[in-house]
């Protein structure tokens, strides 16, 4: 689902503009307290945050695990995962060091939400893109980054690039469970860019 509150309030960017996608950059995932933390999460938040205070993003899209309590991949409703980023709690909450009210309102942030519906997995955003979604994914030069490189990240690039093939990877701003492995065999076989 898209909160499109900031959708169409800025002007088109131009093809160079850097419109940084980042993935479930969460409590629960990048905090060592998180219920469902990976490795390093933290380092790839602060690289994230870094990139952001460059001055090279000129828009930034985040995108939400935003799961009911009961989802179908928890593993009391017998998924494979602990309870995490369920609605409303800590879990969920962006990263702290993302939360920058100097900054974000400059980048028009979008925020888009997945995993609502509790009887589907659904690690990546863009999936069925809206209209909204598809114009969002038009503007600016894609580039993708967050949590987890191996599950989330990775599904959301798939989608990302059935819109825009030429979409590339923050690789510093990456942690995945499995060090990195799934991503950058995708990468690879698809020579997708790495962002410098």
């Amino acid at each position: 689902a898209l909160q499109k509150h900031n959708l169409m309030s800025s002007l088109p960017l131009n093809s160079s503009d850097i419109h940084l996608i980042v993935v479930d950059c969460q409590h629960d995932f990048c905090h060592p307290e998180g219920a469902l933390y990976v490795p390093q999460g933290e380092c790839a938040v602060e690289n994230i945050a870094s990139l952001l205070k460059s001055g090279k993003v000129a828009r930034v899209t985040f995108t939400l695990d935003w799961h009911p309590l009961d989802h179908c991949s928890f593993q009391p409703q017998g998924g494979q995962w602990p309870v995490h980023c369920v609605q409303y709690s800590r879990g969920v909450a962006l990263a702290e060091s993302l939360m920058d009210p100097n900054l974000l309102p400059s980048l028009h942030p979008t925020f888009v939400t997945k995993g609502a519906n509790r009887d589907q997995e659904e690690y990546g955003a863009f999936a069925q893109p809206s209209t909204e979604e598809l114009a969002l994914l038009q503007s600016g030069k894609v580039v993708v980054c967050g949590i987890a490189g191996d599950y989330c990240v990775l599904e959301t690039l798939r989608n990302v690039l059935k819109v825009r093939p030429d979409a590339q990877v923050f690789m510093e701003g990456i942690a995945s469970i499995d060090g990195g492995i799934a991503l950058n065999e995708f990468m690879t076989k698809h020579q997708i860019e790495r962002f410098q």
